[in-house]
């Protein structure tokens, strides 16, 4: 062919270049699938006699004691680029296979030490933090398309932020966290490993915003981090409530009372409090301000929503400012809807503004930065205290009388 070459016109040439080319994939992958099938042969000579399945088991120990040094060897066969392409289809069908049988399974692995398949990962898909508590949380992403020929793993880099200049009043204060030169800026700390598509962050403040990058990589390098952010939950105060930036609230099996520090010369007229079943609006008319509008936490008595002036005790160290500089406080009662029957504590007051569409993390940070929500994981369930009335009520159904064969007018 090499002497022809020089004879022939040049599509004749280039036709002889695509035959040469295709007849040295060919002789690789025939020589593949000789083995392959000629695989069940050698197993049935190394094994039909004692003596030889005890020479075939020492040889493989043997091999394996080797392994480094038959890895060398097998990574050392020519395998022209050409070869290595075509090769790289065709262990993805083996891929398929090897399912199929351990056969396919060796063959696989036979490929992959002897083709250099590994590829750059892409970026992970859809990251997000799920399970938020005070201290912990879990993110979860999406691998995207990883290649069969990489074994990709992801780096988790957390960063924390402060979340306000008056978180409350005994708010825990964030870290310090130690920097990661791979991010491009100070402040990350080291990685979290993981080879699974989630990772669970601990050791987390409560009431701290928190931003967080996932990255995948492999041999061949780092894909671009994605990245999301996160605001963790308050710790629960005795009064099963939380402080913000504009409100502080506490709550009962019965109410909930949402408090708001008003400025020195406030009065009921300047307000505008709209309480509704599920929602609540509170906004002062002279500047505008809105301090909350959005959707409640539950359900409430809507006809039963009251507000006052109000003097709270003990008062918080925002209150005790607010007090003394001339300014009031205003005190908005909730009345729970059903608070026997539905007895799980509320999260938060608002868990969602009027007219704002959470379509991205950051977003929804504002919201937990602006509205606070606790961890509820930390709450003792309540049993509600029964009256004399239901208690001998229930002394009667167990032991098997008549509700009211005791006199009793109901």
């Amino acid at each position: 062919v090499g002497g022809m070459s020089g004879k022939l016109s040049p599509e004749w040439n280039r036709r002889l270049r695509r035959w040469r080319k295709a007849a040295l994939i060919n002789v690789y992958r025939g020589l593949l699938l000789l083995f392959i099938g000629a695989a069940p042969a050698f197993l049935y000579l190394a094994l039909i006699s004692p003596i030889r399945a005890a020479a075939t088991v020492g040889a493989a120990f043997a091999l394996i004691s080797k392994r480094q040094a038959v890895g060398r060897l097998w990574a050392a066969l020519p395998f022209p680029d050409p070869v290595r392409e075509k090769m790289g289809e065709d262990l993805e069908w083996f891929c398929r296979l090897q399912k199929k049988g351990p056969i396919f399974g060796l063959a696989v692995r036979a490929l992959k030490r002897a083709v250099d398949m590994e590829v750059v990962p892409r970026p992970p898909l859809r990251v997000r933090a799920a399970k938020v508590r005070a201290t912990s949380a879990v993110i979860e992403w999406e691998a995207n398309e990883p290649s069969v020929f990489s074994a990709e793993t992801y780096d988790v880099f957390v960063k924390d932020a402060t979340v306000s200049d008056y978180p409350g009043d005994d708010a825990p204060e964030g870290d310090a966290p130690q920097g990661d030169a791979r991010q491009g800026d100070a402040g990350w700390r080291a990685p979290h490993t993981t080879t699974a598509p989630t990772c669970t962050l601990t050791d987390l403040q409560p009431y701290t915003l928190y931003r967080v990058r996932v990255a995948a990589r492999t041999a061949k390098g780092s894909s671009e981090a994605r990245e999301t952010c996160f605001v963790t939950r308050q710790v629960p105060r005795d009064t099963k409530g939380a402080v913000g930036p504009l409100y502080s609230w506490s709550q009962t099996i019965a109410e909930v009372v949402v408090r708001f520090p008003m400025p020195a010369g406030v009065r009921a007229g300047d307000l505008e409090i709209s309480g509704k079943a599920t929602a609540l609006r509170v906004a002062l008319k002279t500047t505008g301000v809105v301090l909350c509008d959005g959707a409640l936490g539950g359900e409430v008595v809507a006809d039963e929503v009251s507000w006052q002036f109000a003097d709270p005790y003990p008062p918080s160290e925002r209150e005790r400012h607010v007090l003394a500089a001339g300014g009031r406080i205003l005190e908005v009662t909730l009345p729970k809807k059903d608070p026997v029957i539905s007895q799980r504590p509320w999260a938060a007051v608002i868990i969602k503004e009027t007219g704002v569409e959470y379509t991205s993390a950051e977003r929804l940070a504002e919201l937990h930065l602006k509205h606070p929500r606790i961890d509820l994981t930390l709450i003792k369930e309540e049993v509600p205290e029964l009256s004399e009335h239901h208690m001998k009520e229930l002394h009667e159904l167990m032991q098997g009388a008549p509700l009211g064969a005791g006199g009793d007018d109901d």
